[in-house]
């Protein structure tokens, strides 16, 4: 179940780091990252971290009578 979790997680920052890929120029010279891409991917990251924080805030005040 847990893995189920972070599909979604990895769905997100994999499209997040894609732009490190998308460059114009072949071969691994053309993996680079810009400000914009770690700009996407700290924003990404940290969403997710929330959202998982959130639910189990969530999780944890469902149980409490």
């Amino acid at each position: 179940m847990h893995s189920i979790r972070k599909i979604p997680a990895g769905a997100a920052l994999l499209a997040a780091c894609a732009s490190a890929l998308a460059h114009d120029a072949g071969g691994w010279a053309a993996i680079h990252w810009h400000a914009s891409d770690v700009l996407g991917v700290a924003v990404v990251s940290s969403l997710c971290v929330a959202a998982v924080w959130l639910a189990r805030r969530d999780k944890r005040a469902a149980r409490q009578p």
